[in-house]
């Protein structure tokens, strides 16, 4: 077994019962998201495999020696760049910490991170579209610090690495749903 099936397995044992977002969409979901966005943009197995276990340490849903030990040492540090601060930190400390170290990631390491950012706000969308915008009322901070936020990535990206493949997508779903919000999104 490869290691993106082993995740697969992993993920849905570990995050089985576990819902996010307003939907009520199952969390591994979102990982599954994240791994095929990396999927579809060529990107190798261990950089997909991480995908899929980017939130694990955040979440407490497992060790770095068990990810080690699964996954090898590779997926372990790649999973390390995606963790945030704990979420016992205030909002903007974590989303400025994330934003500060866009500039000493490697490659792979950012396209993880971007791959996470393109599928949250795709599912935004989705929810926004069903919801309307008192959606933005169940977030830890209100649209105009999500949209800074999204945006700030986005100019920390382009300064340290700009040639970044998924850095369009990105760009595209942030005005899709800032841009877009005052009006019907479709």
């Amino acid at each position: 077994m490869n290691l993106v099936d082993q995740a697969t397995q992993f993920i849905a044992q570990r995050y089985e019962g576990k819902h996010r977002t307003v939907m009520q969409i199952p969390y591994a979901a979102h990982l599954f998201g994240v791994a095929r966005i990396l999927k579809s943009e060529g990107y190798h197995e261990a950089i997909v495999t991480a995908g899929l276990l980017h939130d694990l340490l955040e979440d407490g849903i497992a060790t770095e020696q068990e990810i080690e030990e699964l996954f090898g040492q590779n997926v372990l540090l790649l999973v390390k760049s995606a963790t945030e601060l704990p979420k016992t930190y205030e909002w903007q400390l974590r989303k400025e910490e994330v934003i500060a170290r866009i500039g000493e990631k490697s490659e792979d390491e950012l396209a993880i991170l971007l791959a996470e950012k393109i599928y949250n706000l795709r599912s935004i969308i989705v929810e926004i579209n069903q919801f309307g915008d008192s959606l933005w009322t169940k977030f830890n901070a209100p649209k105009e610090k999500q949209e800074w936020y999204y945006r700030s990535i986005v100019e920390e990206t382009m300064k340290y690495h700009p040639q970044a493949r998924l850095l369009p997508q990105l760009v595209q779903v942030i005005d899709e749903l800032f841009v877009n919000s005052e009006h019907e999104l479709f």
